[in-house]
């Protein structure tokens, strides 16, 4: 018998009397919903208990929407007389949930305003929390000061009232602050695996923005034979899914339109409009004459403000707009926000497609909704008798039948505006087709499954905190032996240990494989939370893990099993059966409904080189290896490639991928690492695909060595690709070399069947791996550019231009994270998993420039301070060291790096530490890693079973040799964990 108790203790006076109003309607529906019997026991006063003989079905909760809004402080003495405080506000419920709230810092001010509203979902039992609001001075050299710390009984709020309240700080300075406690709406109590708890709702209240087209100066356009024939189109993307056009005005360099459109836009999203001027053109392509962007948050909203926008500022080009921008009295809507991206109301439309094919003129023909989710699809009733629309409801669009102009360009034949629809409605629509009227009906509905499997936060996921849990009783008993302790340390005085492995293809994989030889024998790897990889290391990685227990096992047999396969003839995955293999399995992946490319067959060829058969495993089932803390926790990277504006700079935007979870840090977005890979939008699953093989992820993980991949192709055909993998600005530092790879064995012949229809099915793919998009039709809030995870201040940044990121794509084009720096330091550097102590083990082929990839990471870290060691690093490298431990002094927030470069120093003499090699012996220790004849260049994707053995053994060395100064580091990072938890 299953036994579930509920809880509803003696309500708050004040909101007493709503949950007495809700209780006795819960009562009746218990009864109706479990059918209760004789064995049932129901006692109402003070508390209601219940005993069911089966389990009971999630009931109805009352969801509260508390607004907390810090508004300013006065007076804040920080008690330095050098300078004033630099002050920030955390606000939490520690009872409800791990989620901390913090504002900006304001540097410098003892009078410092911040106005930053953060909203916490709560339900009944929410109601009877303590809200904690803390007073920060931010301190780079050390902790940061606590100036004070206030609560906040949340019962004593009254429902549906604002509130503002002022607290005192340190007798003589003030911190005010501002409350409102709502009810939300009822939602029915959803169980899944995945929790998105830490999700905030936002009230978000609309405005009026009349934005009137004036007039242009123009010098003239570029066929120098007549005026310009300008039109401008405008469009807010926030607001609208149809971009406005104003009537052409013909050869006229200075016209005049006195246009005006309006738009309905939310507050608390970044609001930004675009402009378009265009010459029209009656025998080709309109030719753009400039593109403008303009933030309305700019606007005063106090009456008309005209804008002179320059176009060319040599000419005086320039385009003349009014904006006017008014509050409404329109209702407010509950946005889902995580402080950077905000999701709109989820919003279903369906068209029955039997009323529109009663017209002969619909048959065949592509229905479009601008906006939504799929936004064209076929009238076909024989194959759909409905078509479904996924859209923000917030948002004005446009729906009608598309076709193809002269210039192959998709225009819309006939359609109608659509203006936004709340709940189960219905709308009745009429389109003029050849002359004929078709009447159809738009039904709004509720969708069966709405829930959010996007999380929105930027803290580690609750999985991952068990985890830590876990581990740490490993990490603790390892220290103790390790540092001669008379017990293990507590866990909260635990340093957290990452190890950080570089790309490098199968010299990477090799490599880490020795490396972590050296780590277990020593004894170091059992102190170590996290392992994050890219590109080749990754290989690695993919292969431990597939053992629930492979760190405490014997690691030779696994380095043994993977010395098999990598010593095997390259030429071997290009033989006929392969080649149907590859055709087979590509089949299926697009068959289930993904995206396919070339980096797919990339990942089949590794598969291939590395496990030496097909490998059906996942990524999600590897969290077998972590469920008892058992080994470190694996974090696989790549970077999701957004194009600058103009000249300006690819910006790399860092995906991680654990067992646990896929997700982007820099817009706190993170999806279940089984779904990775479905359709999203709005942060639901549109369509579940099944989970994709680990192959297939070892492709996007590593796809820089598709160029090596190619040069096998063309050597193993005959024929040259009809494809070029895309390799990117930073092609030479991720060291794919150029050299034409070296095969000795007979050329396959290039002309049969399944080798050209491979070549072929290639030929108008993508040549990066593109996803659907789990951040596809979030809204980036208002203030996103002012977290420190932006780069907006650059101006040509992709970052700078809220319209072209990543949510407003539908797919997500992953790549090597080489691509970026060619080592994953940036998920162990998030400050949510509060690493320590970072153990670099690079394998980057850079003989001159061992610390070329820290230096990038510096780099990285600097732009969007990170905490991170601030040293000469040119400098640094000038000195070959077989470790450097780098510590900035000056910044104790930063992790100690313990970097291992690959270099053959010590071990050319010695074959095992303190033991010299005998004459005899020597040839052993002449392992080459440093010039261009060496077996271990990037272009070698398996070496002889002697040069693998050879580079396993230097790599452990190079970690043994050295263990003194990671146990000085462990040491010194431990006695810094253990004062901070005391302090």
């Amino acid at each position: 018998m299953d036994c579930h108790d509920l809880w509803m203790m003696e309500e708050p006076p004040r909101v007493k009397a709503i949950l007495r109003r809700q209780r006795s309607s819960r009562i009746c529906w218990m009864k109706e919903r479990w059918k209760i019997d004789n064995r049932t026991t129901l006692s109402f006063q003070p508390w209601v208990k219940v005993c069911l003989t089966s389990p009971m079905e999630p009931m109805d909760v009352t969801f509260w929407a508390l607004d907390v809004t810090v508004l300013r402080a006065e007076n804040i003495n920080n008690g330095d007389y050098l300078s004033e405080a630099d002050c920030y506000v955390t606000v939490s419920l520690p009872s409800q949930s791990e989620k901390v709230c913090r504002t900006v810092t304001v540097g410098n001010d003892p009078n410092p305003e911040w106005n930053e509203t953060f909203t916490f979902t709560i339900n009944d039992e929410g109601v009877k929390s303590t809200l904690e609001v803390c007073l920060y001075d931010e301190d780079p050299m050390k902790t940061d000061d606590l100036l004070t710390m206030v609560t906040l009984d949340i019962s004593s709020l009254t429902p549906e009232e604002k509130e503002t309240r002022k607290f005192t700080v340190n007798s003589e300075g003030q911190l005010w602050l501002a409350f409102r406690l709502r009810q939300s709406k009822k939602r029915e109590e959803r169980v899944h695996n995945h929790s998105t708890e830490p999700s905030a709702i936002e009230n978000v209240s609309y405005s009026t923005l009349n934005v009137t087209i004036l007039s242009a100066t123009l010098s003239g356009d570029s066929d120098f034979m007549s005026a310009c024939d300008g039109y401008v189109i405008v469009n807010l993307p926030t607001a609208t899914a149809k971009p406005f056009r104003t009537k052409t005005v013909g050869n006229d360099n200075n016209p005049v339109w006195n246009e005006i459109v309006t738009f309905r836009v939310p507050t608390n999203v970044k609001n930004i409009i675009e402009f378009k001027l265009y010459d029209e053109d009656p025998l080709a392509p309109d030719n753009l004459i400039t593109t403008l962007v303009f933030d309305i948050d700019t606007l005063t909203g106090e009456g008309k403000e005209t804008k002179e926008f320059i176009i060319t500022p040599e000419t005086e080009n320039k385009l003349l707009i009014e904006f006017e921008l008014q509050k409404t009295e329109d209702p407010s809507s509950e946005y889902l926000s995580n402080g950077i991206i905000m999701a709109a109301p989820f919003c279903v439309l369906d068209v029955d497609t039997n009323q529109l094919t009663r017209h002969e003129a619909m048959r065949g023909k592509a229905l479009k909704l601008r906006g939504a989710y799929e936004e064209v699809q076929t009238i076909d009733p024989s194959l759909n008798p409905q078509l479904r629309f996924y859209v923000n409801r917030d948002l004005e669009t446009e729906i009608g039948v598309e076709t193809r102009n002269n210039f192959n360009i998709n225009i819309m034949e006939s359609s109608v505006p659509l203006k936004p629809l709340q709940d189960k409605k219905t709308c009745q629509l009429s389109l003029v087709m050849e002359d004929e009227k078709v009447d159809f009906e738009l039904k709004s509905n509720d969708w069966e499954d709405d829930y959010m499997a996007v999380r929105l936060d930027f803290d580690i996921p609750k999985e991952e905190k068990e985890f830590i849990k876990k581990r740490k009783v490993v990490v603790s008993q390892a220290l103790q032996k390790l540092l001669g302790l008379e017990a293990p340390p507590r866990h909260e005085k635990l340093p957290t240990v990452a190890i950080v492995a570089s790309g490098g293809g199968a010299r990477a994989m090799t490599g880490l494989l020795g490396s972590l030889k050296g780590l277990k024998d020593t004894g170091i790897l059992d102190a170590v939370t996290y392992m994050s990889a890219l590109s080749g290391s990754t290989w690695a990685l993919a292969t431990l893990y597939q053992e629930a227990n492979w760190s405490q096992q014997d690691i030779d047999e696994i380095i043994s099993a993977a010395k098999e396969q990598m010593t095997k003839s390259v030429l071997s995955a290009f033989s006929m059966e392969k080649f149907q293999y590859y055709d087979k399995e590509i089949l299926k992946k697009e068959n289930n409904g993904y995206l396919v490319s070339f980096i797919d067959m990339a990942g089949l060829v590794l598969e291939h080189l590395v496990f030496g058969k097909k490998v059906t495993h996942k990524l999600s089932e590897q969290k077998k290896a972590v469920e008892e803390g058992q080994n470190p926790l694996p974090i696989y990277n790549a970077v999701n490639i957004k194009d600058g504006i103009g000249l300006g700079q690819t910006e790399a935007e860092w995906c991680e991928f654990t067992p646990y979870e896929v997700g982007v840090k820099k817009y706190g977005a993170f999806v279940q690492t089984e779904d990775f890979g479905s359709r999203f939008f709005l942060g639901r699953i549109i369509e579940k695909l099944p989970e994709l093989p680990i192959p297939y992820y070892l492709g996007i993980w590593s796809s820089v060595f598709s160029i090596n991949v190619t040069q096998m192709w063309s050597f193993a055909t005959g024929n040259k690709p009809l494809w070029t993998p895309w390799l990117g600005p930073d092609i030479n530092e991720i060291e794919v070399d150029s050299k034409q790879v070296t095969l000795d064995t007979t050329v396959i012949d290039g002309t049969t069947e399944t080798n050209m229809f491979l070549t072929n099915f290639f030929k108008d793919r993508p040549v990066v791996a593109e996803m659907y998009n789990i951040l596809r039709g979030f809204l980036m809030r208002w203030d996103y550019s002012r977290s420190s995870n932006f780069v907006a201040w650059k101006d040509t940044h992709p970052d700078a231009f809220p319209n072209q990121l990543t949510p407003n794509d539908t797919t997500m084009r992953l790549v090597d994270a080489g691509h970026a720096i060619n080592i994953g330091c940036a998920p162990v550097l998030r400050p949510e998993r509060d690493v320590d102590v970072i153990i670099t083990l690079s394998y980057s082929w850079d003989p001159s420039a061992v610390c070329r990839v820290l230096k990038k990471t510096a780099a990285y870290c600097q732009d969007h301070n990170i905490p991170f060691p601030d040293v000469n690093y040119d400098e640094l490298q000038k000195e070959p060291k077989e470790v450097y431990v780098i510590e900035d002094v000056k910044n104790p927030k930063a992790p100690i790096v313990v970097h291992f470069p690959l270099v053959n120093i010590t071990f050319k003499d010695f074959k095992q530490p303190g033991v010299k090699r005998k004459t005899e012996e020597m040839k052993a220790g002449e392992v080459d890693v440093s010039t261009s004849n060496s077996p271990y260049t990037t272009d070698n994707m398996t070496f002889s079973e002697k040069d693998f053995s050879a580079l396993i053994d230097l790599t452990s060395y190079n970690i043994v040799n050295n263990q003194d100064s990671i146990l000085g580091v462990l040491r010194k990072a431990r006695e810094k964990k253990a004062f901070s938890a005391e302090d």
